[in-house]
């Protein structure tokens, strides 16, 4: 069960939506939701006058702080239903490191949401989540209505302690869902010279039986590479399933490495259209 739940917000429209879906999920886990909003406070430059005022800097800051503060309040009247706990938090952070403050807040929460993706502020929250949080993020797309419970939920298998971490910080979700759909990415044999299909086919089985005990609804799933990107095969299976969560672990041993060269994590980030459950 979740029993905390920090919305993370961005600034963005979707916020609303992540604040939503956060509060259905409240409801059925009977959590508390703490709507997180971190203020980037800019650091004065100098000029040929020298530095602002203190005076001026403070009236600013203030002013800052409370469009911040308000804007979350709004959000907070708009989501806010009988039964649920809910609190607004505002922080500030310096040099630009929101994402940096929102992870360091977030740390004892069970679950993380956000609508952030698409700006490049709004990028960089969500990597910074995943990446230094040490908790799942849940990524909610525009127009997301409702998550609880997921109708049909798809696992992205790999024998990966990420992939792990993912689909034990979802089982909450898991549990919950009508069905579940273990994938993994089936490689070419003739490249597979080392056995890894075999361990790879071995941990699904594996895994599905895990989950059942568990009281999940599973089954495994393994699809050819295709020639195609393994997000793309991912989610063109979520797709055909009608599926309505993506579950996958988030690497980066190499963080900004794999964020500049692509990889599939950014990939899912960039192309799902469905909510999707990350964990490092």
């Amino acid at each position: 069960m979740y029993r905390s739940i920090v919305v993370a917000l961005s600034g963005q429209p979707s916020d609303d939506d992540a604040a939503r879906v956060a509060m259905d999920l409240a409801e059925r886990h009977r959590a508390r939701v703490t709507l997180l909003q971190v203020m980037a406070v800019p650091v004065p430059d100098a000029t040929a006058w020298g530095f602002a005022s203190a005076a001026s800097l403070k009236e600013l800051y203030a002013a800052m702080a409370a469009a911040a503060a308000q804007s979350a309040e709004r959000l907070r009247a708009r989501v806010a239903r009988d039964g649920v706990p809910l609190a607004v938090r505002t922080l500030e952070a310096w040099s630009g490191d929101a994402g940096g403050t929102a992870a360091d807040s977030a740390r004892t929460a069970d679950l993380v949401v956000t609508g952030a993706r698409g700006a490049e502020a709004a990028d960089r929250l969500v990597t910074t989540l995943l990446f230094e949080c040490g908790r799942p993020v849940l990524i909610v797309p525009p127009a997301c209505r409702a998550l609880a419970p997921p109708g049909r939920a798809v696992v992205a298998w790999t024998p990966t302690r990420e992939a792990a971490r993912a689909v034990h910080d979802a089982l909450p979700l898991l549990a919950d869902a009508a069905s579940v759909d273990v994938v993994t990415i089936r490689s070419d044999p003739a490249a597979d010279r080392n056995g890894g299909t075999q361990q790879v086919t071995q941990s699904l089985r594996l895994l599905v039986d895990h989950l059942r005990r568990h009281g999940v609804s599973a089954r495994a799933q393994s699809a050819p590479e295709g020639g195609r990107t393994a997000a793309a095969e991912l989610l063109d299976r979520a797709r055909t399933l009608h599926a309505d969560l993506l579950v996958a672990g988030a690497y980066g041993h190499a963080r900004m490495r794999e964020w500049w060269l692509g990889g599939t994590t950014r990939d899912l980030l960039r192309d799902a259209a469905l909510p999707l459950l990350l964990a490092h």
